[in-house]
């Protein structure tokens, strides 16, 4: 995309923020007409978000990355290093962008599950030549936060320093990837694609997502109030942690906008899984996404989300509004291990 929305928005953030083009084109927005039918209620919408760069991964995570890995590029990064979750769907975007753009990723990964979901993106970044060190175990998290530090630390002093990237690329910069999304959103509503939405529903880990649609929407002056369900541990997905991201990120865009903490709320999920792991109602819900929009759920992020729409479609909550699904998982991944699994079974 040859000039985002955000800088079309505010044209003079272009000369101070390290960006880098990675997204080619706005991603879909239309409404979930089969669904929509199947569950009984009229105006379900979808954004998207895991058509961001759907060659090699995208996701919403490849949103933060345009800026962070931008500001790695500007600044002449020798390499790129992250600490996440061992197989997280953070890793994967990460991996296969900085691949895409020449930049060596190292990574210390700790273990929240080793499930078919985990190994099968774990693996996947292992393609794309991520230099990967895993901590397991109750002190995993612990570990990896030592030695992504003591790393940082050794290369602050080197002729190209590393350019850290903060689990789920979520921090300031990241967060203006979201910013510029929900910016996008507001152009595709100008141009008559969807109605503009009463309620934007969106997983939570990081909270750089939610975040950035904040502040978009506080730049709008939109009355659209943002849902995020809560994915993992409430102790990271915090409410002072959305406001601080998105004032912070308006802050840094030279905005004297203030937000109303009314216009967000966070909820639980409801399926209750441990990260990355299914379950029957987990299944059955991916099918019928799959079967009726061609949309893949995860079990770590979208699987919840849309668990919870659904409740509340049954439960009547959003009667007669338009609500907008914010789609962020990329299958590049699973496709990714179906393919090498055809190709096994054809070589043998």
């Amino acid at each position: 995309m040859d000039t985002p929305a955000l800088f079309r928005f505010l044209p003079e953030a272009q000369k101070s923020i390290p960006w880098v083009s990675i997204i080619s084109e706005p991603t879909r927005v239309y409404p979930l007409t089969r669904l929509s039918k199947e569950w009984g209620f009229k105006e379900l919408y979808v954004k998207r978000e895991d058509l961001t760069e759907p060659v090699l991964y995208g996701g919403n995570k490849v949103r933060n990355l345009e800026f962070i890995l931008g500001e790695a590029i500007t600044h002449n990064r020798g390499e790129v290093l992250s600490m996440a979750p061992y197989g997280s769907n953070f890793v994967s975007a990460l991996t296969a962008q900085c691949f895409r753009l020449n930049l060596p990723v190292r990574l210390e990964q700790f273990v929240l599950a080793d499930s078919e979901q985990a190994r099968v993106h774990a693996d996947f970044s292992l393609r794309w030549g991520a230099q990967a060190r895993v901590a397991s175990g109750a002190t995993g998290i612990l570990r990896a936060a030592v030695r992504s530090s003591a790393l940082r630390f050794q290369q602050k002093f080197s002729n190209r320093p590393v350019q850290w990237c903060p689990p789920g690329a979520t921090n300031v910069k990241g967060v203006l990837g979201h910013v510029n999304a929900g910016l996008e959103l507001a152009e595709q509503v100008e141009q008559g694609l969807i109605p503009r939405p009463d309620f934007v529903v969106v997983g939570v880990g990081t909270c750089g997502t939610i975040a950035g649609l904040l502040a978009a929407f506080t730049l709008l002056n939109w009355p659209t109030k943002i849902v995020g369900v809560r994915c993992i541990s409430g102790a990271v997905a915090r409410r002072d942690r959305v406001l601080s991201l998105a004032r912070a990120a308006l802050t840094l865009l030279g905005s004297q906008a203030m937000i109303n903490p009314d216009r967000f709320v966070l909820v639980q999920d409801r399926l209750g899984l441990k990260y990355a792991t299914w379950n029957d109602s987990a299944r059955n819900l991916h099918d019928s996404f799959l079967d009726l929009e061609d949309i893949t759920l995860d079990a770590t992020y979208t699987v919840k989300v849309t668990h919870w729409i659904s409740e509340m479609l049954q439960a009547q909550e959003f009667s007669s509004r338009r609500v907008l699904y914010w789609h962020t998982f990329s299958d590049r991944a699973v496709r990714w291990q179906q393919a090498s699994q055809q190709s096994a079974s054809v070589s043998v």
